[in-house]
């Protein structure tokens, strides 16, 4: 029996012709997309896609089925929205304490203005690979030189070296060459924060 769930990822990755909007679509993750349309394409015996650089094409089959199954989703969803108004989901991959100072304090503010937007947000600081995760932004410091990326300054960010006051009257720190005999504290995901702020 070929599953109703396989046959709706078939018709969201044929709407976006790319499996990673199609698992945002439906609130799954891209490997269970592709793991149903491979089980769709052995039940049918025929392949449905042919990939083309980055997306997915429909074959001769794909579209044929295409015709036939992907307006029947648009009736059915149609017929749901007149009983039940759709959220909207905003998914944000961000880095912790851009999370913790900036965004969840603002975010209260943001739900009252738009109620019907249902916001994920995770934290992490490694590169989203937006063709295989269900984000649909991701936050992060660095000089914007990431490839294939539609990006958008935030805000611009400046090194300032703190201490205690008591470090300070201990030991007389005053000027940069004095912090040559301080122990410097090293955040472990920007080693070189120091060396940039020195030189």
């Amino acid at each position: 029996m070929i599953s109703l769930k396989a046959v709706q990822a078939f018709a969201a990755i044929v709407r976006h012709g790319s499996v990673a909007q199609a698992a945002a679509e439906l609130g799954v993750t891209g490997s269970a997309l592709s793991h149903l349309l491979r089980d769709l394409e052995a039940r049918l015996g025929v392949p449905l896609f042919d990939r083309v650089g980055r997306g997915l094409v429909p074959t001769e089959d794909g579209r044929r089925l295409a015709d036939a199954v992907v307006p029947a989703f648009a009736r059915i969803d149609q017929a749901l929205s007149d009983f039940t108004r759709r959220r909207v989901e905003l998914r944000i991959s961000t880095l912790s304490t851009f999370a913790t100072a900036w965004l969840i304090p603002r975010l209260e503010r943001f739900q009252s203005k738009h109620p019907d937007i249902e916001l994920l947000v995770a934290t992490s600081t490694r590169n989203v690979d937006f063709d295989r995760e269900a984000f649909d932004c991701a936050i992060r410091y660095g000089q914007g030189d990431w490839p294939n990326l539609q990006m958008q300054k935030l805000y611009d960010d400046g090194l300032v070296p703190v201490a205690s006051p008591e470090l300070v009257a201990r030991t007389g720190l005053e000027t940069p060459a004095d912090l040559a005999s301080a122990r410097l504290l090293h955040a472990r995901a920007r080693r070189g924060d120091w060396d940039v702020w020195l030189a």
